[in-house]
């Protein structure tokens, strides 16, 4: 099953001609290669352009065929075509040229780190619960922040944005085990609407952006620490709250992403709350990983994907399986075994953190040396020996083409990753395609 778009726009405003025509695109470099001329004819297109007439259209079909600009019958109105290696996702993507044929998402980085650099003041060791207590609650003592972080990934090139809310559970703000609790609510509230508004600003800049909105299903207590995850049981309420509250705030919510789950029932207890209480919005799993390529509890990464696909009993949930907030040594050493794993037609990503020690994938702090405000101000990223020295964006970009060219069809970035980084990824696949 495959997906093409059908554009219908006015070409007076561009060629001054008279009537309308349509033409079939598709994600991919190598029919975009061959259509005369579509790249210049894109780039014309008014800016008036009514996105309601923007369809999505799925066919099925055995065989291909391209087509050139000469092809288009301006007589009719409405014409498709078929176009060669048209394999985009639901959502869209950016697709890597030959040898590499596959259309490639683009995520965002990492929020938290990008909102101290904006001025919001990070406390605590790495992965504990107080280390995130102003990243959410920035959220709503300072929504302008979190929109403009978000929107520079946008700009950067993300096709998908994280809602903040990884931090916005009980324990973070010291709240009852529940997310009817008034300030979560709150909080969880503003983090949604930060993220519909900077899609909305994108859109409204002229960018007629197709972003997506994910909502984080986030650890209940530490990152990185199997030690604290609480019983498939308790989780499993826990997450039933959240994923609840997340659906009667954000109807703009796309899917739901279960990310940095260290053990097998951490990511079961969370597949299992979207499953039932997600009103048959699609998920992602995501697992953080230690520098071995088994979960942070130890446990096989094939056994975490067979555990997270017998969720979904009907094969209609789980879209896509991950690694993230680990070292890239981790994810290479892991990528084969998750590639193998997944079920027919899930998408396999990853987006790794930048943190300087590979095994704890913590950094090289303790404690809460990354705090300072003199750091803060003179780097703009806090403390930069909490960074790896040898990840620079251009490497990073370099890293995840190795990781496309494996399998990988989604990529981004995890704490210590900020727009540069999405831009060097972003810039890359498009040379790529050109």
């Amino acid at each position: 099953q495959r997906q093409v778009y059908i554009i219908f726009f006015d070409p007076q405003s561009a060629s001054k001609q008279k009537k309308l025509f349509s033409f079939a695109m598709s994600h991919s470099a190598s029919a975009l290669q061959k259509i005369d001329g579509l790249m210049n004819l894109l780039s014309t297109l008014p800016d008036d352009v009514d996105q309601s007439l923007v369809d999505e259209y799925e066919f099925k079909q055995a065989s291909r065929s391209c087509i050139t600009l000469s092809d288009v019958d301006t007589s009719d109105e409405e014409r498709d075509f078929s176009i060669i290696d048209a394999a985009a996702p639901t959502g869209g993507g950016r697709t890597m040229a030959a040898p590499m044929q596959k259309t490639v998402t683009i995520l965002d980085g990492g929020m938290g780190h990008s909102l101290r650099r904006l001025g919001v003041s990070i406390v605590g060791e790495i992965g504990t619960s107080q280390r995130f207590s102003n990243v959410a609650m920035a959220n709503v003592d300072r929504p302008d922040l979190v929109t403009a972080a978000h929107s520079a990934f946008l700009k950067a090139g993300a096709e998908i944005i994280t809602i903040n809310n990884y931090g916005v559970v009980p324990a973070t703000l010291k709240k009852p085990e529940s997310f009817d609790d008034p300030e979560l609510v709150r909080v969880v509230t503003g983090a949604v609407e930060n993220a519909s508004r900077a899609r909305q600003q994108q859109h409204d800049d002229g960018r007629r952006s197709t972003a997506r909105i994910a909502a984080s299903i986030p650890p209940l207590r530490a990152s990185y620490r199997p030690d604290q995850v609480a019983s498939f049981e308790d989780n499993l309420a826990l997450y039933r709250g959240l994923v609840r509250r997340l659906r009667l705030t954000g109807s703009s919510i796309d899917f739901f992403l279960c990310e940095t789950m260290s053990t097998v029932d951490e990511a079961r207890a969370a597949a299992t709350a979207v499953a039932e209480e997600g009103g048959g919005v699609p998920m992602w799993v995501s697992w953080t990983l230690r520098s071995d390529g088994r979960l942070r509890s130890g446990e096989k990464v094939a056994d975490a994907v067979k555990a997270v696909a017998a969720v979904d009993l009907d094969g209609n949930l789980l879209q896509a399986c991950l690694f993230n907030c680990c070292s890239v040594e981790a994810i290479d050493n892991a990528l084969d075994e998750l590639l193998a794993a997944v079920p027919a037609g899930c998408a396999v990503g990853a987006y790794p953190n930048n943190f300087a020690e590979e095994e704890l994938g913590v950094g090289k702090t303790s404690g809460d040396q990354c705090s300072s405000s003199e750091h803060a101000h003179d780097h703009g990223d806090g403390d930069k020996n909490e960074y790896r020295e040898d990840l620079s964006p251009e490497k990073f970009a370099a890293v995840a083409k190795n990781w496309v060219d494996r399998g990988c069809t989604i990529i981004g970035g995890c704490c210590g990753c900020f727009p540069e980084h999405i831009q060097a990824l972003s810039t890359l696949l498009f040379e790529e395609i050109n």
